[in-house]
């Protein structure tokens, strides 16, 4: 993926019917956006089927939810969805993960989101790569042998990571390849935001420019 995209994509929300989806999909695509994403907003579906529709009408555009949560879903079974879509999509996928918002309302408290975050990454691409050798973290754990049941198209995530400060910001500049900016597109906070990045790609040793970032 490359570091600098000057590029417009479309998000929706998960609540429409299919074949809403279908019919739309082409046309995302037909106008020339570069990407388009369905939200996993608590309450409403789930983002997975309406993603996979729209892989199946579409040839290019890239794809994913905006954004699972760490909270709500263990490491695990955000690697099988992502294969899932990633499967049907021929590639195409990217994993849009968050600390999430509103999970007070379902009485989940979202303690160490930073720390949460970094390992749900670290497992979803320890198992993407293959490496059984485990993982003992301070809040998941895989124990050594284990691995996926099925082979994954790809050894790496291409990771978005939803962010609305600067600690998060900085924490995508270390291991995603794109950064969303959650809930505005005000320009004022760009120059902050990029500074946060370019924070963490140091921490990372990863050079600069190598995390895109993204307003809406």
């Amino acid at each position: 993926m490359t570091a600098v995209r000057r590029a417009l994509s479309v998000a929706l929300q998960s609540d429409e019917d299919l074949a809403a989806y279908a019919s739309l999909a082409p046309l995302i695509e037909e106008l020339g956006f570069a990407g388009v994403s369905v939200y996993a907003d608590l309450l409403y579906p789930s983002p997975l089927l309406p993603l996979i529709t729209i892989a199946r009408a579409t040839r290019r555009i890239r794809l994913g939810p905006a954004c699972l949560n760490p909270y709500l879903l263990h490491p695990v079974e955000i690697a099988n969805q992502l294969h899932i879509l990633d499967t049907v999509s021929g590639g195409r996928a990217y994993l849009g993960l968050a600390r999430g918002a509103w999970l007070d309302a379902a009485g989940i408290a979202q303690e160490r989101p930073l720390r949460r975050l970094r390992e749900a990454v670290d497992v979803v691409r320890l198992l993407f790569s293959g490496d059984d050798r485990g993982y003992r973290g301070e809040i998941f754990r895989v124990e050594p042998g284990v691995r996926l049941a099925y082979r994954p198209g790809r050894e790496d995530v291409d990771l978005l990571l939803g962010a609305w400060g600067p600690m998060g910001i900085a924490l995508g500049g270390e291991l995603a390849s794109e950064v969303k900016i959650g809930g505005t597109a005000n320009p004022a906070l760009l120059p902050r935001a990029r500074q946060a990045l370019a924070r963490g790609e140091a921490r990372a040793g990863r050079p600069p420019g190598a995390a895109g970032l993204a307003c809406g």
